[in-house]
């Protein structure tokens, strides 16, 4: 009687697991359209039977032990790798944006205007040497390229502190979410 058993036993198992096989299939089969939905295949193993006492342990039967997602790893891969690019243009763009908001190049107080304004003031300087009108054009021209100089290496250094500080806080929250990725992995 205990083969007879054992043998429905195993046919059990494989009804059972092929049941399962086709609930796969037929989810595939309704999801096909969906753009987010990723195919799945079924994992079928044989399962261990029961020893006998001969010493031998016959099959028993099968089980389902998986269900496994069917992706291009490579293309994967290349979309993750073309989103971080992405990501990267689109930070450096902000970065070197904010950067030129500091140099302020295309106005009439940017560095080259102070720049130009005192080889101006020199050339006039140059002309009429004794002249203490052009010699303090001199000076007041210089002393504005100081001060945009200032200006710009002053507000360059809060940039760089608030560009680091944007670092560290893009790093914190990648921690984060590692951790939680971590979290739900055990899980």
């Amino acid at each position: 009687m205990g083969l007879i058993t054992s043998a429905l036993q195993i046919g059990k198992s494989a009804l059972m697991a092929y049941q399962s096989a086709l609930q796969v299939v037929g989810n595939n089969i309704s999801n096909a359209g969906s753009a987010a939905y990723t195919r799945q295949t079924a994992v079928l193993n044989p399962a261990g039977g029961i020893p006998l006492p001969e010493g031998f342990t016959p099959g028993g039967g099968v089980a389902l032990t998986a269900l496994k997602r069917n992706l291009d790893e490579a293309l994967e891969n290349r979309i993750r790798r073309s989103i971080g690019d992405q990501n990267d243009a689109l930070a450096r763009r902000q970065a070197l944006g904010r950067i030129e908001a500091v140099l302020n190049e295309l106005s009439d107080t940017d560095l080259s205007s102070a720049l130009a304004g005192l080889f101006n003031a020199f050339s006039a300087l140059q002309n009429t040497p004794h002249d203490a009108g052009a010699r303090g054009i001199v000076l007041t021209a210089a002393d504005t390229l100081v001060r945009e100089i200032q200006r710009q290496r002053n507000d360059a250094l809060l940039l760089r502190d608030e560009l680091n500080g944007d670092i560290a806080d893009a790093a914190a929250k990648a921690d984060d979410l590692a951790r939680q990725i971590a979290r739900l992995n055990q899980q």
